[in-house]
């Protein structure tokens, strides 16, 4: 932990601390509002947070405040327990911006029980793989980190909830980890010799080790999108699999254009180039990609 500025009273055995890290955050700021570095007041630094292997890099938040409460009591067999109690808390940075309350607690040796529940009043879509465990396969990490080029989530939820040993909770055992949002303006280039999805607009599910998105609205290579689905089944495994499956209904010729740009035509030899087409069609599309084999 670095950047701490905070009110501590208590002892070892119960006590408060008071965070009060930067000035409070507005829910509207963004990459471009809320740079990393000293609050505006200039008074403290951003707190740092080392989680040692669980995450790739440490963690700064210019805004931490709220209150944590703390309870130790030792059993006859020498051990100890903890008991954390955080409310009204609220941490952000130029990433996202959250606010939660809940508790934490250790009666053994190991990282101990969380159930903490709150709103993700903001977030930038492109930086979820530097929030997401090692536990997490690198190559889906810095898949998701190449692939998602924007976005902008706005409202959402979260929960952690169960023993810290089995996170994130894959198939929700032993406990449930959740962010859910509503994400606009989203871009996802999902392999490099395909049109890119822009102007997405999807709700996106982080549950245990899965990643969820049903896409209501979006367009690639001008085509426009409607009712797909985009799923990673368990992000944790390797290689992960990138599933997507929906389509589209349009006029035939748009269609015959956007296949031509995409790496069917060349399975094809080029015969779709100066291909042409009148009235109606549906495009359906079916994809599924191993991440490891991902570029």
């Amino acid at each position: 932990v670095a950047g701490l500025d905070a009110r501590l009273s208590g002892s070892t055995q119960a006590g408060e601390l008071r965070l009060e890290v930067g000035d409070r955050a507005s829910p509207r700021a963004g990459r471009d509002e809320t740079k990393p570095g000293p609050s505006r007041s200039g008074t403290s630094a951003p707190l740092r947070l080392d989680f040692g292997t669980l995450f790739e890099t440490a963690m700064s938040f210019d805004t931490a405040r709220g209150t944590v409460s703390w309870k130790r009591k030792a059993a006859p067999d020498g051990r100890v327990a903890m008991h954390l109690a955080a409310r009204d808390m609220e941490a952000g940075n130029a990433d996202a911006l959250a606010q939660f309350s809940g508790t934490w607690d250790r009666e053994r040796a190991g990282p101990g029980v969380a159930n903490f529940s709150g709103t993700l009043l903001r977030a930038d879509a492109t930086a979820v793989h530097r929030y997401l465990p090692t536990t997490i396969d690198a190559a889906t990490r810095h898949y998701l980190r190449d692939a998602i080029g924007a976005g902008d989530a706005r409202n959402g939820r979260f929960t952690v909830k169960g023993d810290l040993a089995h996170f994130p909770f894959a198939n929700d055992q032993h406990g449930v980890f959740e962010i859910a949002a509503p994400v606009t303006g989203g871009v996802f280039t999902f392999d490099s010799h395909w049109p890119r999805a822009e102007a997405i607009a999807t709700e996106l599910v982080f549950r245990g080790s899965g990643m969820s998105g049903h896409v209501t609205s979006a367009a690639i290579g001008g085509i426009p999108i409607a009712n797909t689905d985009v799923k990673i089944a368990d992000m944790a495994a390797t290689p992960a699999v990138l599933d997507i499956k929906g389509g589209a209904n349009g006029a035939l010729d748009d269609f015959l254009r956007f296949v031509a740009t995409t790496p069917v035509n060349g399975w094809l030899d080029g015969f779709l180039g100066a291909a042409h087409g009148t009235g109606n069609a549906r495009l359906a599309m079916s994809l599924t990609m191993p991440l490891d084999d991902a570029t």
